[in-house]
Formats: C-alpha cells, structure tokens, sequence
C-alpha cells in the first residue's frame, strides 16, 4: 500500500468523525462517482425492473437483493479514489468480472445477505482477500470498538431512504390532479391492491432514493475500516517519520559539512583527552572480563528469545472480573460465592428466555397457519372468506338484490323524467354495484369508499365497463354531494348504456 500517495488526512479520529469523513468523500468525488454509478448499476436496475414490468413487487425484490454488487462497485471507485486515481466508468465494466467472482459475493447474496456490518466487512472481503478462519479473525480484530458505528450508520440510512421514498411518492399524488393521493396508499399496496402505476411510482422513488444514500453507506463504512487500521498499524506514525526523513534529506550541502568539521574537532578533542590520560587507569576501567562479558551477553540472548517465542507477545488481552471494591470490610466473604450465585442467576435467566422464544416462536407460527388459512382464497385468486360475503350496505346504499326492481335502467329512467335524477343515478350505482358483486366477485368491503370501488373494479371488468362505472361515479357524486345532478340527456346516456356493462348479458 502506498500511502504516500493517499489524498486523505491520517490522523486519530473518533467513528463518527470517521463516517464524517466519508460523507465528506463523497461531495469530493461527486462528479466522477455518480458518472461511475449512472453508468454502470443504474442502468442495470432499469432493465431488471423494465424485464419484471408486469411484476413491479418481484422487480424492486431482485434490485434490492443484488445491492452487495453495487457496494463492490461503489468500494472499488472509493478504494482507488483514494489514492488519486479514481477509476472510469469503462475500468469498472472491465474490473466487474473479477469484482463478481473475487470478492465473497456468493456468501453475501445467501447466507449473510441481512448482516448489520456490511459496509465494515466488505473492504476485508474485496480489498484484503480475507476468507474462512481468517476472514472471522480479521473481522474480531477490526470490529472492536467500531461495531455498533456500523449498525447505527446502516440504520439511520434505512431511515433516509425511507424518508426520501415515501415523500416522493406523497409529491407526486399532490401534484396529479383529482384524489390520486388515495391510490398510493402504503396499506393497500402491503394488501397487494395498488395499480401498476403505483407500483412502480414507489419502485422509481426508490431507486432514486438508494442512488443518494448508498454511495453515502457505502464511503461511510470504508472511512471507518481506514480509521480502525489507522489506529491499529500506526499509519499517520509512518507518515509523519517518512515526511520528517525527506525534511533531513532535502538539506543544504553546507549544514552536513558543518556538522562534519564539529566532529571532526570533537574527534580531537577526545584524542587529546586519551593521550593525557594514564593508560593503565584507561584500560583497567574500559576493560571487562572477558569471561563475564561473554556470560552476560548469552543469558540475555537467551532471554530474548524466550520473550520473542512466548505467544502472548506482539498480542492485546482484555480480561473481566469481578472483584470486591473492599475486602478488608468483607473478609468472611470470598468472591467466588458471589460468582457462583451470580452464574446461577444467569443461568435462570437464560432458561427463562429460551423457553420465552420458544413460546413467542410458536405464537408466530399458529399466526401465521391463521393468517394462510383464512387468506387461503386470495392467495390462490379467489376472494377470502370475509371478501366473499357481499355488504348489504355501502356508503349508506342498499346492496340487496330485493331491493332493486327487475328493469333497473328503465326504473332510473322513469326516475329521471319524474325529476329525481340523484334517485335515478342512485339505482344505476346500486345496480352496477350488486351486478360487480353477484357476477364477477369483485370483493367490496363495508369501509370501501367510491374511489376504493372503482380500484377493486380493475381487473374483474373490461375497460369499457370501467370507463362506465367511472362516468356514472362522477355524475352519481355530483348529484348527491354537490347537490348540481347532470342533464337529463346524460342521464339518458347512462339509462341507455347501463344493460350493456351490467345487464345480465352484457360485458361486464
């Protein structure tokens, strides 16, 4: 590694301000970064839900699935960025194969696709090659004390994305106009009752929403591994002796041959001192015994090498106990007394929660063997229990079919020539209503409003029997909410068309 090439500030930092740090990368790069990932994992995206266009929920499905390939992608721009050359987008289109089969992609797609610390762990598995016993090693080693800034920073990106999302599906049914805000309702959606619009309004919000923050996720877990290796090797230590070392090198010629003359003149100096001096006195004091020099150089070699072969040395152990603040006012009692209650205590407890999990697991799966029982029929295509048993009422309208005479188009029309056209337009409504319910099973609830109406019409009737219903819902509504009912002619036109989309023979 070279870090005399590294264009960030090595130095100390606490986790937060090494996820700082990563934000900070990120608008550093923001040009050549979002050239990399408009180019290479966006356009992916687009195809993979443009493939599932019918199945919006099994699109957004696979796109969030694979987003350990877009952090490899993400990584490599920041891992080569950082030692200024941040790679183009045609690099990485020719670096993805290596990406794919060289950097633990499998085991993260499987078995640790939901680990909380996948921005900490990615650079070990990508950039160092970790893998196996190593891999756990590395991983116990670097995620001290930095953990938890993992989770928390994986966390509160969940949070924003969601934020993004939400708020722009929100604006965009404040803009359309009429009550479109209902349709992108995050209940009806989780319900599997959204239409395809909808759907794939939410897929969109989404997609821009992770094209933000990701890159954010992505720079934030690689900052903090650089921060933890920096504490660990002592990089801003090397740095700070290879700048002080070039500083000596870069000196005048003058100042080394300065230095020279003062020591040639303490040289000297020394002599001078030598010859004066008794020699007898000089070697009797420098002297040692040649016996006892060579004894103590052996036993501490020997020493040394017992140090250097212990495999304690070169390693970091934190040990915890327990122990009395004061024993002389205790001294009847021995600590291990207090651990041994203590272990029983935790014992008791471990038991207890156990068998906690074991019933709550339990609860669950009764729940859910509920859940599939009664929404059996919905999942299989056809309305649920609750769904098959028709309301009598809706929004105050009376659904039962005895409640409606055998000619209900001309009933309503009689109405309209009496003058009661919001009774007419309000048997036509009731008829539609009772004719989607007996026919095609369309599965109205007691709370469904007239839009919710319309909705749950998709997909059981034609297009023109949709049309239809919507006309005679904005005429109905205007006549009995607005209090101005449309002209007679139109009235006439719904009389007229009614046997043809919900007559008993006709195409709804």
């Amino acid at each position: 590694m070279r870090l005399d090439r590294i264009e960030l500030a090595l130095r100390r930092r606490s986790p937060w301000e090494a996820i700082d740090l990563g934000l900070v990368m990120v608008r550093h790069w923001r040009g050549p970064l979002y050239r990399v990932w408009l180019t290479t994992v966006l356009p992916v995206a687009v195809g993979i839900l443009a493939l599932l266009w019918q199945w919006p929920q099994a699109g957004m499905l696979v796109v969030w699935w694979m987003k350990p390939v877009a952090d490899r992608v993400l990584l490599k721009f920041f891992s080569e960025a950082t030692f200024g050359e941040p790679p183009t987008p045609r690099e990485v289109w020719r670096s993805l194969p290596a990406l794919l089969l060289r950097s633990g992609l499998f085991s993260r797609l499987t078995l640790r696709r939901f680990t909380p610390y996948r921005s900490l762990e990615l650079p070990m598995l990508q950039l160092e090659g970790q893998r196996g016993k190593a891999l756990r090693l590395r991983r116990r080693t670097l995620f001290r004390k930095v953990a938890g800034h993992a989770i928390y920073l994986m966390q509160v990106c969940f949070c924003v994305v969601a934020i993004l999302e939400i708020g722009q599906v929100q604006l965009v049914g404040l803009l359309i106009p009429g009550d479109a805000l209902s349709e992108f309702s995050l209940f009806e959606m989780f319900q599997g009752e959204a239409n395809l619009f909808a759907y794939h309004c939410f897929n969109a919000a989404w997609l821009i929403a992770e094209s933000i923050v990701e890159p954010f996720y992505v720079a934030g877990g690689f900052s903090l591994y650089l921060s933890r290796r920096n504490d660990l090797e002592g990089w801003d230590i090397e740095m700070a002796f290879r700048h002080m070392a070039e500083s000596h090198a870069d000196e005048p010629a003058r100042s080394s041959g300065r230095a020279g003359w003062m020591m040639a003149a303490v040289a000297l100096l020394f002599g001078a001192q030598l010859v004066l001096t008794v020699p007898e006195a000089l070697a009797a004091s420098v002297r040692p015994p040649a016996e006892k020099s060579g004894a103590v150089s052996g036993e501490a070699s020997r020493v040394a090498r017992e140090v250097l072969s212990d495999p304690v040395f070169g390693r970091e152990i934190e040990e915890t106990r327990w122990q009395l603040r004061d024993k002389a006012k205790n001294p009847e009692r021995k600590p291990g007394e207090f651990l041994a209650w203590l272990r029983a205590v935790a014992g008791w407890l471990a038991e207890g929660t156990r068998w906690l999990l074991y019933l709550l697991m339990a609860a669950a799966l009764a729940a859910l063997l509920v859940a599939l029982y009664r929404y059996s029929g919905r999942l299989a295509g056809k309305p649920s229990g609750s769904a098959s048993r028709a309301p009598e009422t809706l929004f105050g309208l009376d659904l039962r079919p005895a409640s409606l005479p055998a000619d209900i188009s001309a009933a309503a029309w009689a109405e309209a020539l009496a003058g009661r056209v919001a009774a007419a337009l309000s048997l036509l409504y009731r008829g539609a209503l009772v004719a989607a319910i007996e026919r095609h099973r369309v599965p109205f609830c007691e709370g469904d409003t007239e839009n919710v109406c319309l909705q749950r019409l998709a997909g059981h009737a034609g297009e023109a029997a949709r049309a239809y219903f919507a006309a005679l819902l904005e005429a109905w509504k205007a006549s009995a909410y607005a209090g101005s009912p449309p002209p007679l002619a139109d009235v006439r036109a719904l009389c007229r068309e009614w046997p043809e989309h919900f007559g008993r023979g006709g195409a709804a």
